[in-house]
């Protein structure tokens, strides 16, 4: 049930971020730009995910205080789902921050509605819908601020029709963040809901985790061989399945 599979989650999280207590993890101040770029925005979200497990924040804030120009000057050079994911992340760490999520949504693809033919692009492209949504509504905590009725429309259409393409390429990373945003944008369940839900309890794997990674591949694409299929892969794809479930 639910409850089981909510224990096991928070059981993998915990081993997992064991990793923020290791002087290695904090490598950033030292790492050039390609590969800041690849585990800057890992980086800050294990340490959110770290703080709501109850970890003392103070030795970790200290370790983000000094990349916050490097946060800053790598945002610049990011899309617009990417600047809002790292203002909503520092805002939410209490740490300084040079722009908001709002500051950046005017630029970002559901403000401008941007045609369809963007999402048809690559499977990748899901992550700026999702990730825009997760930041306007401070991961669900509060309503998505919509300027106009016109914007929910185009969200919502283009979350629904996304989730059925993920479904059917069998992605339940991709398919969790959406049946999330449909919630975040507080659309009423119904058959295609029990239909995502269904098809992500039968993605678990026999340990409990969610996703299916090759480690080596995966450090080859990003090209570093630090690069952790654990928290990266398996840790993520985890947690936001069990957020959706």
């Amino acid at each position: 049930g639910d409850t089981k599979l909510a224990s096991t989650a928070r059981a993998l999280a915990v081993k997992e971020l064991a990793a923020v207590r290791d002087p290695r993890f904090h490598g950033l101040e030292k790492a050039g730009d390609k590969r800041f770029r690849q585990d800057g925005m890992s980086y800050l979200r294990a340490i959110w995910l770290a703080r709501r497990f109850g970890y003392d924040m103070a030795p970790l804030r200290a370790k983000i205080l000094p990349l916050l120009p490097r946060f800053a000057a790598d945002a610049r050079r990011r899309g617009p789902d990417q600047r809002m994911s790292i203002a909503f992340l520092l805002h939410d760490l209490g740490l300084p921050h040079t722009e908001t999520p709002e500051d950046v949504y005017p630029q970002s693809r559901i403000g401008t509605k941007i045609s369809t033919q963007h999402w048809q692009k690559s499977a990748m492209a899901t992550y700026d819908l999702t990730h825009e949504i997760f930041a306007m509504t401070h991961r669900g905590a509060r309503a998505f601020p919509f300027r106009d009725p016109s914007e929910r429309k185009y969200a919502v259409s283009v979350a629904r029709t996304l989730l059925d393409a993920h479904m059917r390429t069998k992605n339940p990373d991709m398919a969790a963040e959406l049946l999330l945003n449909l919630s975040q944008l507080s659309e009423p369940r119904g058959p295609q809901q029990e239909a995502a839900r269904r098809f992500l309890f039968g993605s678990q794997n026999a340990d409990g985790t969610f996703g299916s990674y090759d480690a080596v591949m995966m450090k080859k694409r990003t090209a570093n061989p630090a690069y952790e299929v654990a928290i990266g892969g398996y840790l993520h794809t985890t947690m936001v399945c069990v957020w959706a479930l």
